[in-house]
């Protein structure tokens, strides 16, 4: 739980940064709204709302739930657990290791620190080290799901504009050619939400 107090308002940051000094998540009060997606396959009585980083005026709390920043662009899934308007959906980054960090929040081009420590649930036993080489795993298939998402992103670019040239192509040979490398793109983008075929890569949330 993080609690911070703004005089007057103000667009600000928050970000949570490891021993290194590397951001390992960030928040913006300027995020925009994310709009209902007319195609979730549960009722929205069940969905939590999304956090929002509040920059009026005032004492607010935030919460961190501990995990890195989610892989962008990936349509939530929410798990069959369903709490009434509580349900989060299924992370897609994984949990942060125990260890050192610091909170920042940049209010106004002004950086406020705040050192705190993250703890193992002293009811769990696992050893630091078998935490770590679990974190290495979950960190490395999360970085391949960031560079594989984002040449997607760029397949999928790449497809809609070779869809809006199409039109203008009178020469049946050339058409017949652009219609395969259409063809072809799809199946490199997926039907959107992930990557290879439109399907989905699970993060390894290796839990102690």
């Amino acid at each position: 739980m993080i609690d911070y107090y703004l005089g007057s308002s103000a667009a600000i940051m928050l970000e949570i940064k490891d021993a290194s000094g590397q951001t390992v998540r960030r928040y913006s009060s300027s995020e925009p709204l994310v709009p209902r997606d007319p195609t979730l396959a549960i009722p929205y009585y069940w969905v939590r709302p999304r956090q929002v980083l509040a920059n009026n005026p005032g004492m607010h709390r935030f919460l961190w739930d501990l995990h890195l920043d989610p892989v962008p662009g990936v349509p939530p899934q929410y798990p069959i657990a369903a709490v009434y308007q509580n349900t989060a959906p299924d992370p897609t980054s994984p949990w942060a290791m125990p260890g050192k960090y610091t909170v920042v929040l940049t209010v106004g081009g002004k950086k406020y620190e705040q050192q705190f420590t993250l703890v193992m649930d002293p009811r769990v036993k696992t050893s630091t080290a078998d935490l770590a080489e679990q974190y290495k795993l979950s960190k490395q298939l999360y970085d391949e799901w960031l560079a594989l998402n984002s040449i997607s992103d760029r397949v999928r670019l790449i497809r809609d504009q070779v869809t809006k040239l199409r039109p203008g192509v009178s020469d049946a040979s050339l058409k017949t050619k652009v219609d395969a490398f259409a063809e072809k793109l799809q199946s490199l983008a997926g039907g959107g939400g992930g990557f290879g075929g439109g399907g989905q890569v699970e993060v390894a949330q290796l839990r102690a």
